[in-house]
């Protein structure tokens, strides 16, 4: 429900409140943008972009992040991967639990990744309990 709002931030601020121990002043900048409408009503987040160009900023920073720290040095070999990658292992894991089916069709009809995938009867017919 969409007015349950400060609720939800209200029991994020909650969530968030382990942060405060190590870094004060991180969580109160963290709970305010959470009372924002729109969080680029901050001024360090008022020049946000759009979500995929953000997400490749973050990508590139956070692996120099990685780069730079000592533990890591020499020991890291990133992977290549094709874009298309996670596609790929969802669609192999869905193909893999259909073929657990007793009868398996072709092109199941998969609606949701949230459980996994079971098998309806044929034709409609009732399972015996």
């Amino acid at each position: 429900n969409r007015h349950d709002r400060a609720k939800a931030v209200d029991i994020l601020v909650k969530d968030l409140k382990v942060f405060s121990t190590f870094n004060e002043e991180l969580y109160k900048e963290i709970t305010q943008l959470l009372t924002l409408e729109n969080f680029r009503e901050n001024e360090q987040l008022s020049k946000y972009g759009d979500t995929k160009s953000a997400r490749s900023i973050m990508l590139i920073e956070l692996k120099k992040l990685i780069e730079a720290n000592p533990l890591f040095r020499e020991k890291l070999v990133f992977p290549t991967l094709k874009a298309s990658r996670l596609r790929t292992l969802i669609n192999q894991s869905l193909n893999w639990q259909h073929q657990l089916c007793k009868n398996p069709r072709p092109n199941p009809d998969i609606k949701t990744l949230f459980t996994d995938h079971t098998c309806s009867p044929p034709n409609g017919a009732r399972t015996s309990p």
